[in-house]
């Protein structure tokens, strides 16, 4: 039917509102270093698949964290932040049943200018790898972990949750290599009822409904953030290291259909409507990275 908003209408939106915008910023109050123990736990997610029959001992594979890391109420390790792990042992199965070997350790993360010592790598059980049981069954030696199968290769996914720990105390400077983003939506009655997801890629950040807004911190560099409902929009914000940014989104009628509308704000917007927004910062997130793919894909 002419003027129906299709799917590939969506697609060329979205496209055509990947651009940069001037955002308002606001300067940060200057805090003390933040000490990041030893030991401290870590989830990570390998960006790399592995397998006992095709790597070989020395070679390195990328990580990410996944969940962000604070010392106290200080932001130490954002989600997101990019590592290194090394194979320390691979040997392929081989005749007469002999098992294949694979032991993995992470080496560091990387956070700005950091750089943060990691040791051991335990396979998450919970996680979306959806292992064999034999494979989740883990060794722990010193300063690395070994995943063993009696026979065959052992094969470790792209996209594989594991546990890392921080290897020695490291001090960082709060806040050095991190900025904030405010996501807001006013108080008006306009998509009364209607609220959309806020994401980076596929992953999601928040919801935004009527009078509410969260708050996210992302490490230092530029940033994609899109939400869709009826149709997309984007913002793209070039995150400086101890700056804040604030976007506003409503739900603004289109030519037939509703769609977000991600726009640059400023603290004094914000600031003059708070006390009539609810803070859902961490709140309506989905706990399984799969179904927000699976929804975007189904929307686009």
């Amino acid at each position: 039917m002419a003027g129906a908003y299709t799917p590939a209408m969506s697609r060329i939106a979205l496209l055509l509102t990947l651009a940069s915008w001037p955002c308002a910023q606001a300067q940060t109050a200057p805090e003390p270093p933040v000490t990041m123990p030893a030991l401290t736990r870590v989830e990570v997610k390998l960006e790399e698949p592995l397998s006992s029959k095709t790597n070989h001992t020395g070679d390195h594979f990328r990580l990410t964290i996944v969940n962000d890391v604070y010392v106290g109420e200080s932001l130490a390790i954002p989600a997101g932040s990019e590592g290194e792990g090394e194979v320390v042992h691979a040997a392929p199965a081989g005749l007469g049943g002999k098992p294949g070997e694979l032991i993995l350790a992470a080496r560091f993360v990387n956070v700005g200018e950091s750089r943060i010592p990691l040791h051991s790598l335990r396979l998450n059980a919970t996680g979306k790898g959806h292992f064999d049981e034999a494979l989740v069954a883990t060794m722990l030696v010193p300063r690395v972990s070994g995943f063993f199968i009696s026979g065959g290769n052992i094969i470790v996914p792209r996209g594989a949750l594991a546990e890392a720990a921080i290897a020695e105390d490291v001090q960082l400077p709060p806040s050095a290599n991190v900025g904030t983003v405010v996501f807001f939506r006013s108080p008006k009655l306009a998509g009364f009822g209607t609220r959309y997801r806020v994401r980076e890629d596929d992953r999601e950040l928040g919801k935004l409904s009527r009078a509410t807004y969260f708050t996210i911190e992302v490490p230092a560099g530029t940033h994609h953030y899109w939400a869709f409902y009826e149709g997309p929009d984007l913002i793209t914000i070039d995150v400086e290291p101890g700056e804040t940014y604030y976007v506003r989104g409503e739900l603004t009628l289109g030519v037939l259909n509703p769609h977000p509308n991600l726009t640059p704000s400023d603290k004094a917007t914000f600031e003059s409507m708070k006390a009539r927004l609810t803070d859902v910062t961490g709140k309506y997130i989905a706990a399984d990275p799969q179904t927000t793919r699976d929804e975007s894909a189904a929307k686009f």
